[in-house]
């Protein structure tokens, strides 16, 4: 079992560094992008550049943020549940997320599979083929739906364990209420 958590958090590690490189990349041409535009000669293509390095920076940091827990979430209402509903949630959140993560991975597996074989598509201006970043978003939601696995085994645990600790202390005090 802790083979492939670390298998799953290697691939969620490898997607956030392909994540910074990616924005790397990403500041470094639209540097020079605008410095070639303030002397007078734009480089041709550098929207669509620079659209396809976000595409690519936005799909690679999805599985890193369900690690690091940074997804939207609205504490207003949710934090004053009680925690074995809160946890409740948590479980169902990522329930629903795996779910929603495999069948946008495999939509986008498919369309990865038809844009390669059958019928290639690139972009508008410099002809750039778009099956790699569908294979890039099948990948990441693949990931990320891994992901969630890990975080609702996270959970199910913190519910065993505060069970266990409830047990505990109900037995404590039934020892504390035998000595009295």
């Amino acid at each position: 079992m802790i083979k492939v958590f670390n298998s799953i958090r290697f691939f969620t590690t490898l997607s956030k560094y392909l994540g910074y490189t990616s924005l790397s990349i990403m500041v470094l041409f639209l540097t020079l992008a605008s410095i070639y535009r303030t002397f007078g000669s734009p480089i041709l293509g550098d929207v669509e550049i620079s659209s396809l390095l976000m595409v690519v920076l936005i799909f690679f940091a999805l599985p890193f943020t369900q690690v690091s827990d940074a997804h939207i979430k609205i504490g207003l209402i949710v934090d004053r549940l009680p925690q074995k509903f809160q946890l409740f949630l948590d479980i169902l959140s990522s329930i629903l997320t795996f779910f929603v993560a495999i069948i946008i991975a495999v939509v986008f597996y498919q369309t990865s599979m038809i844009l390669l074989i059958e019928n290639p598509e690139f972009s508008e201006l410099l002809n750039i083929p778009l099956s790699p970043l569908m294979v890039i978003i099948f990948i990441s939601f693949a990931i990320w739906a891994l992901e969630s696995v890990l975080k609702l085994m996270e959970d199910i645990k913190k519910i065993i364990n505060s069970k266990e600790v409830i047990q505990e202390q109900v037995s404590q005090e039934q020892v504390v209420g035998e000595v009295e």
